[in-house]
């Protein structure tokens, strides 16, 4: 009994300080102060995020060898929606549908039916599918991450429509109310944006930027995977470092109390930010 205590009080000490360092390296956006919460832990290999109806949030784990999973946190509590999935990496959603790609190559494209548990795969064959989103008509945006990959559309069609190629390994990506798509370039530190078949370098001098996401006032928010990582906010070509210090963040997803949703993949763990 003496031991199970002495465990649980280190677990508890270990918990507390990790939290202390980061409200001790407190940020400030629009002057104000920067909170972290730890929300859900024990996620081997958690990458993205996607926050759908009723504030349900949803992870995918990108383990290998038929090992990764599509999971449900509420109350910091797990739940597998699909499990013997092979690297699923990227994550988007529309109503009752979750869009998973599997980043391998011959990678394909998976919907899950929120409502009947039932799957169906849209587009196989892909070379290392990861960033995926939605156009407003529902067409997908998916990123192929290889040194020189595409970012597609896909439609009504079987065969994907190829919007840019020889990018270097694109990976996350978004899309905006106005639906320009902006693309994160691991392999070249830059952010791009994409619209009626014009391509614009909108930032360079990234360190390994992974994910991007578009927030309703029009800034980007980008992470950038390494051990330390960044958060960072991009807006109208001026960058700010919101965080820093991070282990390995991946995905990112918003709230629409204005907190915001990062994967911290070092770590296994999501954590919440919240300004007050």
């Amino acid at each position: 009994m003496k031991k199970i205590f002495f465990l649980f009080l280190v677990l508890f000490l270990q918990s507390c300080t990790e939290e202390q360092l980061y409200e001790t390296g407190n940020k400030t956006l629009h002057g104000k102060t920067l909170k972290v919460e730890i929300v859900a832990h024990g996620l081997t290999k958690v990458d993205n995020l996607y926050l759908g109806d009723n504030d349900s949030l949803y992870a995918t784990l990108e383990r290998s060898r038929s090992r990764g999973e599509l999971v449900s946190i509420v109350d910091g509590k797990t739940k597998t929606l699909l499990s013997q999935l092979d690297r699923p990496d990227g994550l988007a959603g529309k109503g009752r549908y979750l869009f998973v790609t599997e980043e391998v190559h011959s990678g394909r494209i998976i919907r899950y039916d929120l409502q009947t548990g039932n799957t169906q795969v849209v587009l196989r064959d892909l070379r290392m599918p990861e960033g995926i989103d939605l156009f407003i008509n529902g067409d997908l945006a998916i990123t192929e991450d290889v040194a020189n990959g595409r970012l597609l559309r896909l439609g009504q069609t079987v065969k994907p429509q190829v919007l840019l190629d020889n990018l270097a390994r694109p990976e996350g990506l978004c899309i905006d109310h106005k639906g320009t798509v902006f693309v994160a370039l691991t392999g070249s530190g830059e952010i791009i944006s994409y619209q009626q078949g014009k391509r614009r370098v909108i930032y360079k001098g990234l360190s390994e930027p992974d994910q991007v996401e578009c927030a309703a006032d029009g800034s980007l928010w980008i992470t950038e995977d390494q051990d330390p990582g960044r958060l960072l906010r991009l807006e109208n070509g001026v960058l700010e470092v919101l965080m820093s210090g991070l282990s390995s963040p991946q995905g990112i997803a918003f709230h629409t109390d204005g907190s915001v949703y990062i994967a911290e993949q070092g770590k296994d763990r999501i954590i919440r930010l919240s300004w007050h």
